[in-house]
This record gives structure tokens, C-alpha cells and sequence, in this order.
């Protein structure tokens, strides 16, 4: 049986000494210093035995100035269940330790990159994910990434209105070419950004592979 998706988001936060209270349709975390709200929408099945499922997340905290962070995940299986998991793993990998070394008390050694961007009018501590990789046979797109991140944060410091933002990259390869690239600012299409990935020369291959970031920006 599927294990409900708020109980497993509980246990991972309470694995890391953090306190959480479930309620019917969130968990607040430390008292509501953050509050996260996690669904799963299933898919189309991609072929006969196998599932596919969206775990949407959804984040609240006072310091995000009254908007959510909204991060989706998709996960594959030969159930539901492991489908559910798939996409559980990669959003505790993606934007679980940036949320909560952000947003909490805790302090995640290793898993989240912490520096400052500024400007004259403004500046921002920044929390920044690992970057996740896929690929059947090599990572290539990685090589490019530094280049890419480079670009994105001088733009984001040129143009970023002062306060919370965040930001999230996706791009993907198959077949020697790149067949999707996504970048999203508080939740929304950052065109200029998406320029300049599309502009990149990346490393492609044959087989898939594909690239994900998030970055949280905090007023500092």
C-alpha cells in the first residue's frame, strides 16, 4: 500500500531532528516557522506494468514574503508506490536540505552551498542544491553547467527585484540534441534565463540524460 506522501515528508523531516506536526493537508515545522504541503498526481502509464506519478511540493514560510515555493518531481515504477518513491528520492535530494537549511533551525553540513550576491540596492545569502544528474551511460551536460549557473547568477543580480526569490533549472538530452530546457523564477518562466541555456553549446550524446538545480535567494 502506498504510504501517504505527508507521513513520508514527516519522517524525513523528523530524521533530521527537526519537529513536525502532520495535519490533514500540511506539516508545520517548528511551529510553523515553515509549512509544507506535498500531493501526487498520477500519469499516464508510460508502458503495460509500469507508473508514473508528479509529487508536487509546496512551501511556506514567513521569510518568502506571502508566496509558496512550488517544486514538482516526477517518478517512474513498477508500482505506484515505487513511482511515489522515485520522485520522493529526488526531491529529497533536489530541494529538501535547501528548504529546511533555509527556512529552519537546522544546519545541513555538506548538502547545501551557502554564499552571497549583491548589489548597491541589494543583497541575498544564497542556498543553493546539488545539482542532480541523469543519464543512462555518462553525464555530458554537467561540463557545461558552470559556464550556464555563471550567466544565470550576474543576470539575476542585474535584474532581481530586492527579496526572496528562487530558482530552478531543467534541462534534458536525448538523442544528441537537447530536447527540453525549463527555467523558472519564484515559480514562473524566466525568459531572459531560458535564453541563455538555449544559446549554450551543450555536451549531448546519444542516450538521455538530463540536469536539475534550485536556489534559494534570501534577502540578506
Amino acid at each position: 500500500m502506498n504510504k501517504d506522501i505527508l507521513t513520508r515528508l514527516q519522517e524525513a523531516l523528523v530524521s533530521h531532528g527537526l519537529p513536525a506536526v502532520k495535519y490533514a493537508d500540511f506539516i508545520s515545522v517548528e511551529g510553523g516557522r515553515l509549512e509544507l504541503e506535498a500531493e501526487v498526481f498520477e500519469r499516464e502509464i508510460l508502458s503495460a506494468g509500469k507508473a508514473s506519478i508528479v509529487l508536487e511540493v509546496r512551501a511556506y514560510s514567513a521569510p518568502l514574503g506571502g508566496r509558496p515555493i512550488i517544486e514538482c518531481f516526477a517518478g517512474v515504477g513498477d508500482s505506484k508506490d515505487q513511482a511515489v518513491s522515485n520522485a520522493f528520492a529526488k526531491m529529497l535530494l533536489g530541494v529538501f536540505h535547501v528548504l529546511i537549511e533555509a527556512l529552519t533551525s537546522h544546519s545541513c553540513e555538506d548538502q547545501v552551498e551557502v554564499e552571497s550576491w549583491r548589489r548597491q540596492d541589494a543583497a541575498w545569502k544564497i542556498f543553493s542544491g546539488p545539482l542532480l544528474t541523469q543519464y543512462s551511460d555518462n553525464s555530458t551536460l554537467s561540463d557545461s553547467y558552470p559556464e550556464v549557473i555563471s550567466k544565470l547568477d550576474a543576470l539575476f543580480v542585474e535584474m532581481a527585484t530586492p527579496g526572496p526569490h528562487w530558482i530552478r533549472v531543467f534541462v534534458g538530452a536525448y538523442h544528441g540534441q537537447i530536447q527540453a530546457i525549463e527555467v523558472l523564477l519564484d515559480n514562473e518562466d524566466w525568459g531572459q534565463a531560458q535564453s541563455i541555456l538555449v544559446s549554450q553549446d551543450w555536451a549531448c550524446t546519444e542516450d538521455y540524460q538530463s540536469l536539475r538545480h534550485f536556489v534559494l535567494a534570501l534577502p540578506a
